[in-house]
């Protein structure tokens, strides 16, 4: 808005002009007294009333001179010095003013002293708001760091984006990251750049190390040889009109270091430098996180690999151990068996009785433990499953679960197919322990077992009526391996893993006390996903309603 000529503002700017700059010599003087420093010094006289009535005594707009308040009031900010206080002082020169208006006549003295007070209302809100411009600016700079910090997924990616932050809150025309070479001592490396590609390594000696572990801001035109020593860009030494360094922190010595070109001069203020070595330190934290982020998950990926490895043995193992009691003992039971026939009959061709029962009884005994090795080798290698998959092991298991097992047992399973080995085998190890467990010590009277594949993954869900158990005590007790290697293998493929049971000595509700649920994915995703639900919770394994219904009724 263009101020008019007969504007009261105007017309005081015009009268104050004649007398601003002997009072400018005494507000500056009156700052200096009050401590403040040459650059608060300069940004405070631009904003005084006698700042203005110079740019409106000119012809120049009221806009203009705002303009000048918010640029100074954002320096202001970034030196440390509060609206507030800045308002505060700016009254100082109000004061200087009073007897000048007093010796006016009432009404004149009365506009002037009005239009010095809407001047300074004016100054005061875009101060204020200035103010709020470097808050804000200062706060969505931190945030957009936690954002990269977040989002990075390598060393590279996190120092490219934290330079491209900085550079953008610095408003720096270049910006460079450099690291120190942790195989190669006195060797740098550059490693993330604003324009360009981030190639090249430097010699830095310890005398240039020790210089660039300080925050520098300098002008290489007129800096001294060792302020330029510490550019280590060679071009930014002579064609730069400002470069700021910033130390990366690290024990004994700077991990790296961060360059911020400009092409005009341009001093850093404190709160900006703040920022900046708050924003290395955290760069540092952030690039070791991502570290040990990366070499845990290599350590992580090589315990599942052996773990995986151990699995393949384990089962190879009691491939070994059947075909061992199939070969060795089997055959031997089958041997006795049929002497003890011949010894039988001879017995009886005989006529002896006693003999012959005698006999007979060691015969039985005989068939029992050849039935006993053949189910021993049938659960160590089920032979089935390589040959039909996992579908019809499934089926034979719950069979032979049936004969030993006086509840209901009911199995559904959808059309599996051909799935991965160790995907087969964990599924129908977890179904195989669930049974074992549930016939020892569930003292249930029905079952519910469901196998099938939804969403790219394979789901267990195991349902019994039973007492159930403290899930916490079975995970920590000692000596018991059951539920903790069932998670383990789960984990080891990526999948969830799941068990809510009702507590013992806890009132009992019908149809309550162990569901068991196992999703794997089909794929070899490798990264595990684990909740350990207790009572009270719920899965975090979707399951359909039909499923629920049908169990609850048969669990009933």
């Amino acid at each position: 808005m263009a101020v008019q000529k007969n504007d009261p503002v105007t017309s005081f700017a015009k009268w104050l002009q004649r007398e601003h700059a002997r009072f400018d010599r005494l507000y500056q003087g009156i700052l200096r007294r009050n401590g403040y420093d040459p650059l608060s010094v300069a940004a405070l006289s631009r904003m005084t009333i006698g700042a203005a009535a110079e740019i409106l005594a000119a012809g120049r707009r009221l806009e203009d001179f705002l303009e000048q308040v918010e640029y100074n009031g954002r320096r202001l900010a970034k030196l440390q010095t509060s609206p507030d206080r800045a308002a505060a002082t700016l009254l100082e020169y109000h004061r200087l003013l009073a007897p000048l208006l007093r010796s006016l006549a009432p009404a004149v003295a009365a506009r002037m002293r009005a239009a010095a007070e809407q001047l300074h209302f004016r100054t005061c809100i875009v101060l204020n708001d200035a103010a709020y411009q470097v808050r804000e600016t200062e706060a969505q700079t931190l945030l957009d760091l936690s954002h990269d910090e977040l989002s990075a997924r390598s060393a590279r990616d996190l120092l490219e984006r934290f330079l491209a932050t900085l550079a953008r809150y610095c408003r720096a025309d270049a910006a460079r990251l450099y690291l120190a070479d942790v195989e190669d001592p006195g060797g740098w490396v550059l490693r993330a750049v604003t324009h360009g590609s981030a190639h090249g390594s430097f010699r830095v000696n310890a005398a240039r190390a020790g210089r660039l572990s300080s925050f520098l801001d300098f002008s290489p035109k007129d800096a001294l040889k060792e302020a330029k020593d510490c550019v280590l860009e060679p071009d930014w030494a002579e064609g730069s009109g400002a470069v700021w360094s910033l130390p990366l922190p690290g024990p004994t010595c700077p991990r790296g270091v961060v360059q911020f070109r400009f092409k005009k001069v341009y001093g850093s203020l404190p709160r900006e430098r703040e920022l900046l070595k708050a924003a290395a330190e955290r760069c540092v934290l952030a690039l070791d996180k991502l570290r040990l982020t990366e070499n845990l998950a290599q350590s992580e990926e090589q315990v599942r690999r052996l773990a995986r490895r151990m699995i393949q043995v384990e089962e190879a193992e009691r491939r070994r151990i059947s075909r061992d009691l199939h070969d060795e003992a089997g055959q031997s039971l089958l041997c006795i068996r049929l002497r003890l026939e011949i010894l039988e009959a001879a017995a009886e061709a005989a006529r002896d009785p006693g003999l012959r029962a005698g006999i007979a009884e060691t015969r039985q005994l005989t068939e029992r433990a050849i039935l006993e090795t053949r189910r021993l080798i049938a659960a160590l290698s089920p032979s089935l499953l390589s040959q039909m998959g996992l579908e019809a092991a499934l089926r034979q298991l719950v069979q032979r679960f049936r004969d030993v097992f006086p509840g209901r047992v009911r199995l559904r399973s959808g059309h599996l197919g051909r799935l991965r080995q160790e995907v087969e085998i964990t599924v129908y190890r977890i179904v195989q322990e669930c049974c074992n467990n549930i016939a020892r010590h569930s003292q249930a009277t029905a079952v519910n077992l469901s196998v099938e594949l939804a969403d790219e993954s394979v789901r267990v869900i195991v349902e019994d009526n039973g007492v159930g158990f403290d899930i916490n005590e079975a995970f920590h007790r000692g000596g018991s391996f059951g539920l903790a290697g069932m998670r383990e293998r789960v984990m080891l493929l990526g999948g969830q893993f799941s068990v809510d049971s009702r507590r013992p000595g806890t009132r009992r509700k019908a149809g309550q006390g162990t569901t068991l649920r196992v999703s794997i994915p089909v794929a070899d995703e490798g990264a595990p996903a684990l909740t350990i639900l207790t009572e009270g919770t719920s899965s975090n394994m979707p399951e359909g309603k039909s499923h629920v219904e049908d169990s609850n009724r048969a669990c009933g």
